[in-house]
């Protein structure tokens, strides 16, 4: 989606301001609690922001097919990536027929997960 790394930014900074003053009530009213909220929303921040790059992610995808192919899990396949086409902003995969995981019953999606 475009503009979308602006649109989170956005929100994560509007997230940071709100622990913030959550931390400074929190630090007056229980001081007992030693929860670091703005430290805690940073770490989380940078695995999002890992998540929106797709160079990161199709290397996972890769290292997910690898492992699947290399166990002789057969049933579910995992769409190679163009690494040479793909980019931060851009995931370019393998074309595939089949039945996203998402459009199966619940009960198989259980099955399947415990495989990968």
């Amino acid at each position: 989606r475009p503009q979308v790394l602006s649109s989170i930014s956005k929100d994560l900074y509007v997230l940071r301001r709100a622990a913030e003053v959550f931390q400074g009530l929190v630090e007056r009213f229980a001081p007992q609690q030693k929860t670091d909220y703005v430290a805690l929303l940073n770490e989380w921040s940078i695995g999002f922001y890992t998540e929106l790059d797709f160079v990161n992610e199709g290397r996972n995808q890769e290292k997910l097919r690898t492992a699947m192919i290399e166990n002789n899990i057969e049933g579910i396949m995992v769409p190679k990536v163009y690494e040479d086409m793909t980019t931060r902003r851009v995931l370019v995969s393998e074309w595939m027929d089949g039945v996203k995981l998402s459009e199966c019953p619940p009960e198989e999606i259980k099955e399947i997960t415990k495989i990968a």
